[in-house]
């Protein structure tokens, strides 16, 4: 692929040759490409407009709202001191200024009531003089009351339900102020009725859906025209940008347009909220459809000149995909001479290359099959040879003419176990269980044989017997250890087998006390394992192993002479299902 790509790099040097400079069709390309950035720079730039449209919207009217509310505090303060000042004049005389309350309350329709309080927030009196006040009412208990007034101070209460006495329910503001009346200190309490400022927020629209309310320093409503709709969606957005200070915000969401302003008076805020789907989408969705229309025809354009420019360059590679895919199928095995372009005559050329490494590939696959054929014939004639069944149906004759009827039949059932086993129903690969099973039942007709002479082990972690391994590498290493080290013991041998996870990787341990082997003879051994001759079963499990696993893997030999032999046998970690989708 590397040699490919620096021909190619080659031949755009000149440029007459070059394939791009064919293909007239890809300037259609790239012209929808520009139209369709085109069409996305175009609806962000108008989507910004129609944001910064619903800003300025926003402004003017929570600035009006403002201002409107702005004059409303302004108006209520200078009322305050002008009645607490009328009050003053005749607080001498408590009947005064009780007559001159009834006064002031006829003369302003918006007062709703005007009524006294001492220190500790007991009701004095009250204008007018109907009103009959509200069990267990003390001023000062009242959510609506922070706390009391510093002399000369007014107080203005958040919009509330007024509570102080028995009437209709009506939103009300409170002014409330410290005065002095025939020389004890009160609390003069205004109620003026909120509904005109009420009405004035009720009418204001910002777009389709927006509106205005009045929230406190903390940004909780204190009036809200549309309090049932409030979601906590909404709430939540225009909580994100309530502290940033005065000013118009797009929230995180990207879906409301939040301004407000504080009034200096109370620290009320007033918020308006418009909803940017309403002006943006509509705008948004007319331009998309114009855009899509204008890049449907420019496509058809595109498709024309793309079919008549793309037949030209296309025959030369149908035809190359028709003759590789003869090849895939097998039914063809020739090569490709295309040289209409260049870059069309390189593919070719590749292809070729490739062809005769396929070539060459097959014959080496062919040719390993062949070998790990003859490698497997060889494990099974070494293992099932005629000198050991005869010594094994030798003694079955032996223990049943002297009935010994129980070490036949287990003799017998361990001849089975191990040809069955061997055989595998013609598998390569079997589960780690049945390879230590076929070694067991190996060990188990060694022992009629050889009585008392040896005994063994087998140690594996549970978790490994489901693992693959190739069939029958355990036996040879066994005959081995029997034949060439315990036999020749004078005391009792013993042979293990342990099988245990190492590095992500099986190992298969076989360890004997038997004679043991001179380092010339373990070198020899280790020569032959590495040949090509056929002969001892050591070569044979370590190229099978390699020739299914790789060259990490095999079989590694440790001896000393009168100290015993080690075999490891390393192999991959493989399930059967691995081995279904190898």
């Amino acid at each position: 692929m590397k040699k490919i790509i620096n021909q190619f790099k080659i031949f755009l040097k000149d440029k007459s040759k070059n394939l791009r400079w064919i293909v007239g069709g890809a300037l259609g390309v790239v012209a929808g490409i520009t139209l369709f950035l085109f069409a996305i720079i175009n609806t962000s730039a108008t989507r910004k407009t129609l944001i910064n449209h619903a800003i300025t919207s926003t402004e003017q009217s929570v600035h009006l709202a403002y201002l409107y509310l702005n004059n409303y505090q302004d108006e209520l303060f200078q009322r305050g001191s002008t009645i607490t000042d009328e009050l003053k004049r005749v607080a001498a005389d408590e009947s005064e200024v009780l007559e001159r309350m009834n006064e002031v309350y006829h003369l302003n329709i918006d007062i709703v009531s005007i009524s006294l309080f001492d220190e500790s927030g007991q009701l004095d009196s009250a204008s007018p003089q109907f009103l009959k006040e509200e069990e267990n009412v003390n001023l000062f208990e009242q959510e609506w009351v922070d706390r009391k007034p510093e002399n000369l101070e007014i107080l203005l209460s958040p919009p509330h339900l007024q509570n102080l006495f028995k009437m209709k329910p009506v939103w009300v503001v409170s002014m409330m102020k410290n005065i002095s009346i025939a020389g004890e200190s009160k609390y003069i309490v205004v109620d003026y009725d909120f509904s005109q400022v009420g009405d004035y927020f009720n009418r204001i629209s910002i777009g389709q859906r927006g509106y205005a309310y009045i929230a406190n320093r903390e940004g909780e409503v204190l009036y809200h025209p549309k309090q049932a709709q409030f979601t906590k969606a909404e709430s939540g957005a225009i909580d994100s940008v309530l502290y940033h200070g005065d000013g118009t915000y797009i929230t995180d969401n990207e879906q409301y347009s939040v301004g407000y302003r504080t009034v200096s008076h109370t620290g009320w805020k007033v918020v308006g909220i418009s909803y940017l789907d309403d002006t943006i989408i509509p705008a948004i969705n007319e331009i998309q459809e114009l855009t899509y229309y204008t890049l449907i025809v420019m496509f058809i354009l595109i498709i024309i000149t793309s079919l008549a420019v793309s037949k030209f360059i296309s025959d030369p590679i149908t035809e190359m995909i028709t003759q590789i895919s003869k090849a895939e199928i097998g039914d063809s095995e020739e090569y490709i001479y295309q040289n209409r372009f260049n870059e069309v005559r390189q593919l070719s050329k590749s292809y070729n290359r490739q062809m005769d490494h396929i070539h060459y590939l097959m014959k080496q696959i062919k040719e390993e099959q062949a070998e790990l054929r003859k490698s497997e014939m060889n494990v099974l004639q070494a293992q099932i040879n005629p000198h050991f069944l005869y010594n094994t149906l030798d003694s079955i004759l032996w223990m049943a003419e002297s009935g010994q009827t129980k070490e036949t039949s287990d003799m017998v059932a361990s001849l089975g176990k191990l040809l069955r086993i061997s055989l595998s129903q013609g598998e390569n690969l079997i589960p780690l269980r049945k390879e230590l099973e076929h070694a067991e039942n190996y060990l188990t007709i060694q022992k009629f044989r050889y009585k008392d002479q040896f005994t063994y082990s087998i140690d594996v972690e549970e978790h490994l017997l489901d693992y693959l391994t190739v069939k029958i590498i355990i036996q040879p290493f066994l005959e081995n250890a029997l034949y060439h080290g315990i036999e020749y013991m004078v005391d009792q041998g013993h042979i293990s087998i342990r099988v245990f996870e190492e590095n992500e990787k099986i190992s298969i341990e076989i360890v004997d006390d038997g004679v043991g082997m001179s380092p010339e003879r373990l070198a020899q051994i280790q020569k032959l394992k590495e040949s090509k001759e056929t002969g001892i079963g050591i070569r044979n499990v370590h190229q099978r192993i390699q020739v299914y696993f790789g060259k990490e893997y095999g079989v590694f030999i440790n001896s000393e002479l009168d100290e015993g032999t080690t075999i490891l046998i390393r192999i991959p970690k493989i399930k059967a299902e691995e081995n279904e989708l190898k």
